[in-house]
């Protein structure tokens, strides 16, 4: 470009002393040469300019799957250790229930809120002072190793919880908008691979968090990660800018003119109210798909490592192991949906029918497989059930954004941050029920049977979404 820029130059100064004789035919050729070269520098720099903004966009998805990556890391390593140790201060299965329910009660409550308050302005800074919040969370939770008191316990850890699904929610909720708005033709296969981050980050937590258990005891894993999301954060804090500079790239470089068109009829659109979307079937049938994914995650989270130490006699730093490996194949099952292209109601469809038959499988359940106690068979199932599930999961919200986009279809910032909120209010209500159903249910009719409840209300939700299947084309 500099070589062009001399070349520009010379033809400049040749051109100011011909200008007195403007009718030469050399005058004219040479005033058609730097046209020429005028739009070729024009068009190399904005080239230029396109590829420095395609980095900029690459960088920012790649940071911001590691702070997610290790926001999962911190919420997970809460599950093979806590409840082995509420059970040593005398806490029951249920009471466990509900504290791990307030994680997605307060994830509930941000997405709700964060779906109408948030933009292309404030959204780095909500990202930014979740990791920060996060990190504060599992200092907390690790100091409760030093408390006796049974009350202060469960209202700290309840307590802890809340706040640590509110700071979840404030990370995900702009982070589900920034791909769809980034990444509108790759929704599905952007989201998938964010998942796969997921799916390492909660297979990560149980295993280095079994490591740092086995090396320091109950404080070290909570201790270990909260010091990592103060690093996190401040590389974050460092780079809080790059999303308002890719989002002015955007617009000075017009690779996204979409933009404009927001900005022009943000005054003239009316505001898209969530009761007018989630009274549509359409909308329902896939807030009922994401719950139940939702569910499948967390409903084993107060009874997991309870139930592997007294049927199995498997410690709960062994028993994270264990958990590792439903988190490797929710990975693999993540890098699948990323090659869905397209019949992904039916995937949905044919993954609850799946996961519910294998969540008898789960436990197993005599009274329905009239199979005994088999660690291998109950892995066998949860593993394949844990892949399916993510059909359900990831394909939920770009389907969602596509119908909302039917009904209002010159508003796509709001139907991305409406679909967005909803997906994590969504998720947050399965993680609410999910622990307090399996804790109740394992608590009362046995870990098996509970396995089999589960599988029963994943049927029947498939049974109310197999409708869409006959009139998603209308």
């Amino acid at each position: 470009m500099i070589e062009e820029g001399f070349i520009l130059l010379q033809y400049l100064t040749t051109f100011i002393i011909l200008y007195p004789k403007k009718n030469n035919i050399l005058y004219q050729i040479l005033f058609k040469q730097i046209q020429h070269l005028i739009n070729f520098l024009l068009n190399k720099q904005k080239i230029y300019q396109e590829f420095l903004f395609t980095i900029l966009i690459i960088g920012m998805y790649v940071l911001l799957n590691a702070a997610n990556l290790l926001c999962c890391f911190g919420s997970s390593i809460m599950v093979p250790f806590f409840p082995v140790f509420a059970s040593d201060r005398e806490i029951g299965l249920d009471t466990v229930g509900w504290i791990f329910a307030l994680f997605p009660f307060g994830m509930f409550i941000a997405s709700l809120i964060l779906g109408k308050v948030q933009n292309d302005n404030n959204r780095p800074w909500i990202m930014t002072t979740s990791v920060f919040v996060q990190a504060i969370q599992l200092f907390i939770i690790g100091a409760l190793y030093y408390i006796e008191n049974t009350y202060i316990i469960i209202y700290v850890a309840g307590i802890c919880r809340f706040i640590e699904g509110f700071s979840n929610a404030m990370f995900t909720t702009p982070f589900y908008a920034f791909i769809q708005q980034l990444y509108p033709d790759e929704v599905e296969e952007k989201i998938a691979y964010s998942e796969i981050y997921t799916g390492i980050g909660y297979m990560g937590g149980p295993f280095f968090g079994s490591l740092l258990y086995w090396i320091g005891g109950y404080t070290m894993p909570f201790y270990t990660f909260a010091l990592l999301c103060v690093g996190v954060g401040f590389v974050l804090l460092k780079n809080y800018d790059g999303l308002k500079k890719a989002k002015q790239q955007e617009t000075q470089l017009g690779i996204q003119e979409q933009q404009e068109e927001q900005e022009e009829s943000k005054l003239v659109e009316p505001e898209i109210g969530y009761l007018a979307v989630c009274k549509k079937y359409s909308i329902l049938v896939h807030i009922l798909s994401t719950i139940i994914a939702s569910i499948s995650y967390t409903f084993y989270q107060p009874i997991y490592s309870d139930y592997f130490k007294s049927q199995y006699d498997i410690d709960s730093d062994q028993s994270g192991y264990f958990y590792c490996v439903l988190a490797i194949f929710y990975a693999i099952g993540s890098l699948a949906v990323s090659y869905v292209k397209k019949y992904k109601p039916f995937y949905i469809y044919f993954s609850m029918v799946l996961m519910g038959y294998l969540e008898f499988y789960s436990g197993p359940d005599k009274y329905f497989t009239n199979l005994d106690h088999n660690l291998w068979t109950m892995m066998a199932a949860q593993s394949i059930s844990v892949f399916f599930s993510t059909y359900p999961y990831i394909l939920a919200i770009p389907q969602m954004n596509e119908i909302i986009m039917v009904y209002y279809p010159n508003s796509p910032t709001g139907s991305t941050n409406i679909s967005s909120a909803i997906y994590n209010a969504c998720q947050a209500i399965g993680e609410f029920f999910g622990p307090i159903a399996g804790g109740y249910l394992a608590e009362n009719y046995g870990f098996e049977r509970a396995c089999s409840v589960l599988g029963i209300f994943m049927i029947f939700g498939a049974v109310l979404y197999a409708p869409y299947l006959f009139i998603m084309k209308s």
